[in-house]
């Protein structure tokens, strides 16, 4: 079993190193990148043919811990040992908070620029996981119900999602005047994994003789989750292309004057549609009371017994029902950009660019502004700064580098996580490797 789950570790790494996107970086270096084409399929490479050699092309890693930091969560003594403090971490949270991984490593890429038109091809391994919990869960847990008698407390609006998915797009650009760029992807997605829960609400009351959980009726579906036990075939799962989906990306770039660039993108409108090995677990309204200790059976020794039994009746309460093979939808979580960039002279290039996404009604909104050096047509170099986890502390840096045919480029959003690790909220990391040939844009300034 341990063996199997490591198996299919192995087999979705490529998928986390490489899920919500170095954003406000690949902006900064807008054309010249061709990867930028990905996240604004308007912004047209500036370069004849692009080919992306699989897995070193572009590999990806995001992750959004939001509130959640060593510094915020534990205590250090003077003995520089760790404690946690739940009361210290719920000060840091949100009434509603989320966590987030996304990963993508591109397993082909291919470009070619025809004239006004510019046609894409990619496969992309994608890897995204999402869970949205309360405040009110944190300080449960870290301080027990004690704190609460009398009180009721709302567990509610939890939200957990994971995928892993293949992604086949194709795109088309085109530049409809000197001024105006457009484009368009359509992207053929594949599921390989999938558990979803939407919408938890649990309720706890505690009394001086009772405590009380309920919770209204939700669902729980999956789909291949046999995969971690001996039944499931991994190879053939992973490469069967079946719960297939369908999504599109558009996108434009506007020139407003030769130094002044601007551009918008929506990205991931579409859904997944689970049929292949699924199950849905439809869990029933609970309303549970346990009263409590009693003193004569403590001194008895029954109360284990007693435990134990309460312990039974809770786990039947929230027995499910099980339905094998029920279809269901789940949809990608679309995201938009708008940025801009003014380019002063040949060497310096400025930007700014404001990101959002809404996942189960949360917006998560992000601001950052650049600045990039040009050394010629071979080396650029930049950092940006941006808010985003209720953070002004994200520093990121971005090079790209032309050897010939060779382009090598390294993007992070916040090198401070690699700094601070304590107060780390942000991981996010691209890098890789293209082959360019025929750059046919001119700087815009001459």
């Amino acid at each position: 079993m341990a063996a199997r789950v490591l198996l299919i570790i192995t087999l979705l790494l490529p998928g986390l190193t490489g899920w919500a996107q170095s954003q406000f970086s690949m902006f900064q270096f807008g054309s010249s990148l061709p990867q930028t084409n990905q996240l604004n399929p308007g912004i047209i490479p500036e370069y004849k043919v692009v080919v992306g050699l699989p897995v070193l092309s572009s590999t990806y890693l995001h992750l959004n811990s939001g509130g959640l930091t060593m510094n915020n969560a534990f205590d250090r003594d003077t003995n520089d040992s760790l404690h946690f403090n739940p009361a210290k971490l719920a000060a840091n949270l949100n009434e509603y908070n989320r966590l987030e991984v996304n990963g993508n490593t591109q397993l082909l890429y291919l470009g070619l620029k025809v004239k006004k038109n510019y046609l894409s091809l990619a496969l992309i391994e994608r890897v995204d996981a999402g869970f949205i919990f309360p405040r009110t869960l944190v300080s449960l847990v870290g301080n027990g119900n004690g704190d609460y008698l009398g009180e009721t407390v709302a567990l509610d609006k939890l939200n957990l999602r994971a995928q892993a998915f293949h992604e086949l797009s194709a795109g088309y650009s085109r530049q409809i005047t000197d001024k105006l760029d457009v484009g368009i992807k359509v992207k053929f997605l594949s599921g390989v994994l999938n558990v979803e829960a939407k919408n938890v609400n649990l309720a706890l009351t505690t009394t001086t003789d009772s405590i009380t959980l309920t919770s209204q009726p939700f669902t729980l579906n999956s789909a291949n989750l046999d995969l971690i036990t001996e039944e499931g075939d991994i190879f053939k799962e992973a490469t069967a292309f079946q719960n297939r989906g369908l999504a599109f990306d558009i996108g434009a770039l506007y020139r407003v004057s030769p130094h002044l660039e601007l551009s918008a993108a929506v990205l991931d409108l579409g859904a997944i549609n689970w049929y292949h090995n699924t199950r849905q677990l439809l869990f029933p309204e609970v309303d549970y009371t346990y009263k409590g200790l009693d003193l004569l059976n403590l001194i008895e020794g029954q109360q284990a017994n007693n435990l134990n039994n309460e312990l039974d009746s809770l786990l039947n309460a929230f027995d499910p029902d099980t339905v094998d093979n029920q279809r269901y939808r789940t949809a990608l979580l679309p995201k938009f950009y708008v940025a801009g960039t003014y380019r002063l002279g040949q060497m310096h290039t400025f930007g700014a660019t404001f990101y959002g996404d809404v996942f189960e009604g949360i917006f998560n909104p992000a601001f950052g502004i650049s600045y990039t050096l040009h050394l010629g047509k071979i080396w650029s170099v930049g950092a940006n700064w941006s808010y985003r986890n209720r953070s002004f502390a994200n520093f990121g840096v971005g090079t790209t580098l032309n050897l010939g045919p060779v382009q090598l480029y390294l993007l992070s959003e916040n090198i401070t996580s690699f700094i601070t690790p304590d107060n780390a909220r942000l991981l996010d990391v691209r890098a890789g490797l293209n082959l360019v040939i025929g750059r046919v844009k001119e700087a815009a300034t001459q």
